[in-house]
């Protein structure tokens, strides 16, 4: 009670709340609160150009292009023509802000759509219709059936009965299960515009926040009109309405507005994923800065040389030498090379691999083999900057319920009171037996005697497979001895839940249940089906028929669940006048909370169900305890009014309400526990085999128990016979010291090794992991067990957990590998967002792992095709055009740097100015063509042969190994070029008329001869030819041969280009041209052809074993037979014990070649490397 407070705007300090006034406009337009306007476009009319632009001189490379176009447009330093560099950065940039608006402009377009949508808004006493724009907090906003509410709302009534409304949150969560909300019961009554416009209230709540699923607020309104004070209502989350949500099966609500625009919560959630950037990438900037470096060293020689030329000729009449002060000379040189050296760098390389990564993305987007039509949920690329990174994952990171199972939850045995109810195994409990040679699997014993599906289920459910019958008969029979204990368990089952029923609209007098969890709708299924049938909930309370008789339960308080308390319960009054609390949550945890044992049989309940748990969840089953315990009105009330108190507490309220939880959660009595199937994935065990024989290391990390998460691991071959388990358990900081220390002794060998281990797998537990991140020392041990082995088990591990162990592994291996985290629900954000690259799986716990995510699939095999295929093919696409690029500009700079030897270093051009422009145009298309397209092998040899894959993860295809071959390539091919076609052409350079035109002849040649040889470079790497990489290849030998003439002969229109003139015509009538152009491309990539050749024919790697594979298997004539021979008889240096070991079957020395070859590539000290 009290009076209105003073209230804080936008401006207000940390930790001071909002208040917003019902019906005072004027007062609530003080404190200046966010518009409901949103705005996603990055750009504006205004700042477009400007902002634009600024984000694309963040490159480096851009930065340094503009200097250098700066320098050629404002001295008069430049060999070349002043817009060379200025007008290829001005396409570039325009390229690159034309698709920025195109993308920006849907922006637009979308949010205009949004924020001009009509809404209902009470204005003088009367609903009033404005656009979503124009409404403001404080205002009172009526919202229809099937539409989204327009702002963050504190529901104040509805059409439904006492107050209560139906949304659905898919847009926000992903999740499309409906859940209530419950208007406030001080506003409930309100239903007319009179009413409402008469209330005197203000909100006091917590200030703008990402928050979801938290709500504190309070609501004060005037309990009278003579006496001034206010009552105080608690608002929380589920008296709120957020924007984006829903209003569903409800025809009208009436909400307060509390939040808009900006300062929702949908919108202080987006753009929330942090930027990653590829490896590559960060390679491609290293390599710039020594690009860069080699730039300046080369100026900083060819300025030395210029003074010394200078210097040594100053005296020469031709020359004009003289009255050249030194600073000129020496700054003036070194500015000079380093206009006409800048393509040292390609102006290009950014906007190539923008392109392709594109189209990479696109590829992915579409492949329709990894569709899945039962969601229709495509795989999606939500990110095209990472996508070579998908090529070179070395640690799979994978949560397991609905990532390798389906989420899809069936109640297949329950423990009762000394008996297991339920038959029968599943696929993890039959691999369990045959593990242990018990062929009769779990549960056999008496099945026949009791099992009948028809008898065991009042209301047949067909997707429901328990058949024990004797649950129903104990539970239906008052005198079976087990009826009351069946009871009170079907009970707990009908009642403590958050359950919503929804009546089924195609089948007339059924009922839908929409559950927050599987777990939740799995179990008020089974009781259903026993003849516990759930029927209706109002805020207050849960009608329940038994065996067809109604019953109703009053609904006192929920103390929901969450990851922390692991548990939820329900107070209720039942309709005998008790007051229950009903409980179900892990073992865990229960068991910290039951009461003192009152006899014998009580002690010993709490073994017998704990070993009845261990043989649930051996075959693999989830499994819940249940208990419950009797209050005193007494007990009740007082704990309530502490309830109360933290309910209505603005500040940590979460805290508060859990803490009074905590209190009143004690004493319980077993009731039982629940034991759920959660079925793997289709292909799981064959896709982790799969990945496994690529080399990834997978960790699956979990919330199950130890021994559901084992045999869960061998049903999915994560976890083989062969393998010894490693387990760390410790219950305490010096107990997990010790196992740590112990197993690291054991095999320190292989540690020391820095191999991997094939027959290791380490499995622990998230009490352990809690140990071991509060100590360095113990860090570094697991980590070093860790990556010895070839599978790691974590369980019982939290959110935070899962992502402590990405970043272990990340930040800590040496060398740095690639991680890749999986997960399909909110717990696995963290670790998506972790690891290098995320992986979100659209399962049935709503969007928000994929929303996290940089790429979406709809199951958990298609990774296999991702990784194997597109990761592969997308790292060997990029890392050639990254390289190709570098190399091409390389052997283009240095033709004229060969060239200033020969002139002096007086910075004069080899080439006309928009020829030499026109590089990086002409050698665009066939790289791109080549990243677009280029298959080193085919999609199905990927898969067949997994170990391909090796190679990305070992950064063969890029590294500053690989990148300085191709440099040192780019340096052979410049000299070969220059130096012929200087033998050839040199007495021609000069005309005999004194000017230059021969000098761009012998230019022209040149240029030519080095485009055909870059071009052949890049044929004799591509693997594949299709009809568009031959377009794309001669394609732009046309484009040269036919552009270059007609530019040549319309130099007088563009008149400040006129060096050039009629030469493309005249170079084509020289004979001697021709013999150049077969002759030179020859010479120069004849060495890479011996090279290629030798090392495919006598030094394979696996993909040309591969190659050789396929095309025996198309039977083209160019199958060489002998290749296999030479492979097959070749020593090899193996780390496995059977390497030597060959069969005469063609087929099986054709795969044991590839083995051979695949071991020969292991390298010692990798961390690779079999132990």
């Amino acid at each position: 009670m009290g009076s209105a407070p003073v209230a804080h705007g936008a401006g207000s300090p940390p930790g001071v709340f909002r208040t917003a006034h019902f019906n005072e406009a004027e007062k609530n337009h003080l404190y200046k609160y966010s518009n409901n306007t949103v705005v996603t476009a990055k750009y504006t009319k205004v700042n477009f150009i400007f902002k634009g632009l600024f984000e694309q001189f963040k490159r480096v490379a851009n930065c340094y292009f503009l200097v250098i176009s700066l320098l050629q447009i404002f001295t008069d330093f430049s060999p070349t023509s002043k817009f060379s560099t200025a007008a290829p950065l001005a396409a570039v940039l325009a390229a690159t802000l034309t698709k920025e608006a195109f993308e920006d402009y849907a922006r637009h377009k979308s949010d205009n759509e949004v924020n001009n949508r009509p809404a209902h808004v009470l204005r003088n006493g009367a609903w009033t219709e404005v656009k979503w724009r124009d409404i403001v907090v404080g205002d009172i906003v009526k919202c229809i059936s099937e539409h989204e509410f327009p702002a963050d709302l504190v529901l104040l009534a509805s059409s439904e009965d006492q107050g209560m409304c139906y949304i659905e949150t898919a847009n926000l969560d992903g999740e499309t299960n409906l859940k209530i909300r419950q208007a406030l019961e001080a506003t409930s009554h309100l239903l007319t515009p009179e009413q409402l416009s008469a209330i005197d209230a203000y909100v006091e709540y917590e200030k703008p926040n990402d928050q979801l699923y938290n709500f504190d607020g309070a609501l004060h309104v005037r309990s009278d009109a003579f006496s001034g004070k206010y009552e105080k209502v608690s608002v929380d989350i589920q008296n709120v309405l957020l924007r984006g949500c829903t209003l569903r099966n409800t025809p009208f609500i009436y909400g307060f507005v509390v939040f808009t625009g900006k300062q929702t919560k949908l919108r202080m959630n987006a753009n929330n994923v942090p930027m990653k950037r590829s490896d590559l990438e960060k390679s491609v900037n290293r390599a710039i800065l020594l690009i860069f470096v080699t730039e300046f060293i080369i100026c900083t020689l060819g300025m030395i040389f210029h003074y010394l030329f200078n210097e040594a000729n100053k005296d020469t009449y031709y020359l004009p030498l003289q009255g050249r002060d030194a600073v000129t000379v020496w700054l003036g040189g070194w500015i000079t090379f380093l206009i006409l050296f800048n393509n040292f760098v390609p102006i290009s390389l950014y906007v190539s691999l923008e392109f392709l990564k594109f189209t990479l993305a696109k590829y992915v987007n579409t492949d329709l083999d990894m569709y899945y039509a039962p969601n229709d949920m495509p795989a999606l690329a939500r990110t095209s900057n990472i996508m070579e990174d998908l090529g070179q994952i070395e640690y799979i990171f994978s949560d397991k319920t609905g990532t390798l199972t389906r989420n899809e939850m069936e109640f297949r045995k329950c423990y009762i009171d000394r008996t297991q109810y339920g038959f029968g195994t599943t696929e993890i409990g039959l691999a369990a037996a045959q593990r242990k040679n018990d062929a009769s699997g779990a549960g056999s014993i008496d099945s026949e005697k009791y099992q009948n599906k028809e008898r065991a289920q009042f209301h047949p459910d067909p997707k429901l497979e328990f058949d024990d019958i004797r649950l129903r008969e104990a539970a239906e029979d008052p005198t079976n001895p087990n009826h009351e204990r069946v009871h009170r368990f079907l009970i707990n089952l009908s009642v403590c839940h958050t359950v919503i029923p929804e009546a089924d609209k195609v089948n007339e007098g059924e009922i839908i249940y929409q559950a927050a969890s599987p777990d939740e709708e799995a179990l008020v299924k089974a009781a259903r089906a026993i003849g516990y049938r759930f029927l209706t909930r109002t805020s207050k309370h849960i009608t329940i028929s038994v065996f067809g008789k109604e019953y109703k339960y009053e609904i006192l308080c929920v103390n929901e669940f969450n990851s922390t308390r692991k548990r939820m319960s329900v107070i209720c009054k039942t309709p005998e006048g008790k007051i229950m609390l009903m409980t179900k949550g892990a073992d865990t945890v229960i068991f910290e909370r039951l009461r003192k044992p009152v006899d014998e049989n009580e002690a010993n309940e709490k073994e017998r169900l704990r070993l009845s748990l261990v043989d649930m969840a051996e075959e693999g089953l989830r499994t819940l305890v249940l208990g419950e315990c009797e209050l005193t009105p007494q007990v009740y009330t007082d704990w309530f009014k502490k309830y109360q108190d933290a309910s209505t507490s603005i500040e940590n309220r979460e805290d508060k309400l859990m803490a009074v939880a905590e209190e009143i959660e004690q004493d319980f009595e077993i009731v039982g526990a629940t034991a759920i199937e959660d079925k793997l994935q289709v292909g799981v065990p064959d896709a982790i085999a799969t990945l496994a024989k690529a080399g990834m290391k997978i960790w699956v990390l979990t919330g199950d128990k130890q021994e559901t998460a084992i045999n869960i691991g061998f049903a999915c071959r994560l976890l083989t016979q062969e393998m010894m388990l490693i387990i760390i358990n410790g219950s305490t900081p010096e107990e997990t010291r010790r196992q740590l220390l112990t197993q690291a002794d054991r095999f320190r060998s292989i540690i020391e090794s820095k191999g991997v281990s094939e027959e290791l797998a380490l499995i622990i537990n998230g009490s352990s992991l809690g140990h071991v991140f509060s100590d360095e020392q113990m860090r570094g041990l697991l980590l070093k067990i860790g990556v010895i082995c070839k599978a790691v088990v974590a369980c019982r591990v939290s959110p935070k957990q899962k992502a402590q162990v990405v970043a272990l592994v990340k930040d800590n291996v040496s060398p740095k590998p690639m991680t890749l985290a999986i997960g399909d629900g909110a717990n696995d954000v963290s670790m998506i967002q972790t690891a290098n690259v995320g992986i979100g799986i659209s399962g049935n716990e709503g969007m928000q792992a994929v929303n996290s995510s940089d790429y979406a699939i709809g199951q958990f095999r298609y990774l296999v095709k991702l990784l194997l295929v597109h990761g592969r093919w997308n790292y060997q696409r990029v890392a050639l055009t990254v390289l190709f690029s570098f190399y091409k500009n390389v052997a283009y700079v240095l033709t004229l740097v060969f060239f200033c030897i020969d002139n002096g270093w007086s910075g004069t051009t080899l080439y006309e100015s928009v020829i030499s422009l026109a590089w990086n145009i002409v050698t665009f298309a066939p790289v791109l063509v080549y990243g677009f397209f280029n298959q080193e092998t085919s999609a199905e040899a990927a898969l067949k042969y997994p170990y391909l894959y090796l190679t990305g993860m070992w950064k063969r295809d890029f590294g500053l190994r690989r990148m300085l071959l191709w440099i040192l390539n780019g340096v052979l091919h410049a000299v070969i070029v220059y130096f012929i076609c200087r033998q050839v052409f040199w007495d021609a350079v000069v005309s005999p008329y004194g000017d230059d035109e021969a000098l761009f002849v012998y230019g022209t040649i040149v240029y030519l001869c080095l485009f055909l040889v870059v071009l052949f470079k890049l044929a004799i790497h591509s693997d594949s030819w299709t009809r568009l990489t031959g377009a794309g290849f001669w394609g732009s030998v046309l484009f040269v041969v036919v552009v270059l003439p007609i530019y040549s002969m319309i130099h007088h229109i563009l008149s400040f280009f006129s060096d050039i003139y009629f030469i493309g015509v005249r170079i084509y009538g020289m004979a001697m041209l021709y013999l150049l152009l077969l002759l030179v491309p020859i010479a120069a990539v004849l060495i890479d052809y011996l090279v290629r050749a030798i090392g495919r024919n006598f030094f394979p790697n696996p993909p040309h074993i591969v190659q050789e594979l396929e095309k025996k298997e198309r039977g083209s004539f160019m199958y060489d037979p002998k290749k296999l021979e030479k492979i097959e008889v070749a020593p090899v240096k193996s780390h496995s014990s059977d390497s030597a070991s060959h069969s005469t079957s063609p087929l099986v020395s054709e795969k044991k070649a590839i083995e051979l070859v695949s071991v020969s590539e292991r390298k010692e000290g990798d961390v690779t490397v079999a132990a």
